[in-house]
């Protein structure tokens, strides 16, 4: 019965297409951004006196680990928040808690 099966199936061959991530910018925590009733999305970016402000951001692959790739709207080194965002405002303070990787 195998050698029946094996002797049929010799030939075939099949094509596939595979898909890796290689992003190579500026990748964020899902949690991190805020998608907007108009479709955008959001991330609240800390200011140097601790408060915050909304910056529109384009996003790009979702990534394993709970990533995101921004595509544009942050800059590398910008500090955002990540933990209770959905409860900010433009302007309010924040305390900053760096042990976030």
């Amino acid at each position: 019965c195998w050698g029946n099966l094996l002797h049929e199936t010799a030939w075939m061959f099949l094509t596939a297409n595979i898909k890796t991530t290689s992003v190579t910018g500026l990748t964020v925590p899902m949690k991190a951004i805020l998608p907007q009733a108009d479709g955008s999305a959001i991330a609240y970016v800390i200011q140097p006196d601790n408060t915050v402000t909304r910056q529109k951001v384009e996003l790009g692959e979702i990534l394993p680990g709970d990533r995101v790739e921004i595509i544009r709207g942050l800059e590398k080194g910008e500090q955002i928040v990540v933990k209770g965002a959905a409860y900010l405002k433009e302007g309010d303070r924040v305390d900053i808690d760096n042990t976030y990787q």
